[in-house]
């Protein structure tokens, strides 16, 4: 991955309140020691109970923040409030990247997103250099980068790992699994 310090700009997406978090906050560990624009995007999210609980708040505003808590300067920060989907955070980012002059931009997003994002902004910025940073795991209070060869053979072991707790569980009841047993 390219350093992040040779871009003219980074655009965080928003991704829902709880992905939006981890985004903001991998992205403050990525910019904190830098002085590039950040532009957080993101409106308001649909409210799940129990679930996403944003108070009102936009993805961007959330964003902004965490970045603002983490040491980020707040004249570094611009605010995109109103997308509700990944084009959207880009076609509505065009006019303050018009501003920046940024035409190299560091993309902040999903891992399992990524490709999709790319390509969008590709599709929407001709000309502009786009690179995604994917938010690692998290352990801790750390961001581990596993690359993706170890993220998917840990998805593929997940359903038979799952299979395998759920029925040679000593706490269930064969009746509590099957009813009909």
């Amino acid at each position: 991955m390219e350093n992040i310090e040779n871009y003219d700009a980074a655009m965080i997406l928003g991704g829902g309140v709880y992905e939006s978090k981890r985004r903001a906050e991998y992205g403050a560990e990525l910019l904190i020691n830098n002085n590039l624009p950040i532009i957080v995007t993101g409106g308001v999210p649909i409210k799940i109970p129990f679930i996403q609980n944003h108070h009102g708040k936009t993805e961007a505003e959330i964003m902004e923040g965490i970045l603002l808590a983490k040491g980020i300067s707040e004249d570094r920060i611009y605010q995109e409030t109103l997308a509700q989907n990944t084009r959207e955070n880009f076609s509505n980012s065009r006019g303050l990247l018009r501003k920046l002059k940024a035409k190299k931009i560091a993309v902040i997003d999903g891992l399992s997103h990524q490709n999709r994002s790319l390509s969008l902004a590709k599709e929407i910025f001709p000309g502009y250099e786009f690179s995604m940073f994917p938010v690692p795991l998290r352990v801790g209070n750390t961001f581990i980068n596993l690359g993706i060869e170890t993220i998917s053979k840990a998805l593929e072991q997940f359903p038979g790992k799952t299979n395998y707790r759920f029925y040679n569980n000593p706490g269930l009841e064969n009746s509590e699994i099957n009813p009909d047993s």
